[in-house]
């Protein structure tokens, strides 16, 4: 199969993992069995998982932060293990240049999320912390979702 049908199949998948593979085939004109072949492939190599966008507003998770961290060097295998461990982490990215980590956390109330950074700062040496409310989810996971992504893939 070529890397353009490739990314078409994946990019239907991207709008809607669920999708049956009748349905896929009809939308992309490739057979079946080809696309059954292509996502077997894709979940073995390609696809880290499948998940759900949930609306945590709608859950009584009001508090949604961005937060970007500046760690001591000495601490940074305890502070990652610390944050593995967080029920409110929602996302995990190490990053460079002014600070070591960017973490999504989700929190019932501002009290929440004031406790969280104050642990924080009481555990491990933090050398810059920011704090980013998310006021609104403007796009989320757009690349390769739609086919018209294809074209411009190069």
């Amino acid at each position: 199969m070529n890397e353009k049908s490739d990314l078409l199949i994946l990019s239907h998948l991207r709008q809607n993992s669920r999708i049956s593979l009748t349905k896929l085939s009809r939308k992309t004109h490739i057979p079946a069995s080809t696309i059954y072949d292509r996502i077997k492939y894709f979940n073995e190599n390609i696809i880290k998982r499948n998940t759900s966008f949930i609306d945590f507003s709608k859950l009584g998770y009001l508090i949604n932060a961005m937060v970007m961290i500046k760690i001591d060097k000495g601490e940074n295998i305890n502070f990652r293990n610390y944050l593995l461990r967080c029920n409110n982490l929602n996302t995990l990215i190490k990053i460079n240049n002014k600070y070591d980590y960017l973490i999504e956390v989700v929190f019932k109330n501002m009290g929440e999320l004031e406790e969280f950074k104050d642990n924080l700062e009481k555990e491990f040496k933090i050398k810059k912390l920011e704090i980013y409310h998310i006021i609104e989810e403007i796009e989320k996971e757009a690349f390769l979702s739609s086919p018209d992504d294809i074209n411009i893939i190069k």
